[in-house]
């Protein structure tokens, strides 16, 4: 949504008050750009119903920086990564799995963005585009 600075950043959602001149609740009530964020967040969420990991699952701090971060979730077998990019460029992330749940990996599988990476001696390398997330299942 358009705005500025408080109150202009709390407009009313189109479609939610009697005499909205659109309804954003109704795919052709929304823009193109409203319709790709639904779209992405629709992903996400079908992502968390259908990964235990993602709900309940144990947290592991695995690296940070100013502009990146990863996690792993773990919960009843499964061992999921996310990794996110906040900066505005490329980012390469080197991760190191010793010490942590993962130890042992051989592979990230992608789940929602980025390419599958082979894991070496508990280390990977992963390539995010500017503002990205990547999920991927550990193997």
């Amino acid at each position: 949504m358009t705005g500025g600075g408080d109150p202009d950043n709390r407009h009313d959602f189109p479609g939610g008050f009697p005499g909205d001149a659109r309804n954003a609740f109704e795919k052709s009530g929304r823009t193109a750009s409203e319709q790709e964020i639904f779209s992405h967040v629709q992903r996400l969420l079908r992502l968390r119903r259908e990964h235990i990991a993602l709900r309940r699952g144990r947290l592991w701090h695995i690296f940070w920086d100013r502009s990146a971060y990863a996690f792993a979730r773990i919960a009843e077998g499964e061992r999921l990564l996310v990794v996110f990019n906040s900066n505005g460029e490329i980012k390469p992330v080197h991760l190191s799995f010793a010490d942590t749940p993962l130890a042992g990996a051989h592979s990230l599988l992608p789940l929602f963005g980025g390419s599958a990476a082979a894991v070496r001696d508990n280390d990977a390398d992963v390539k995010l585009a500017a503002r990205e997330l990547q999920v991927y299942t550990v193997k």
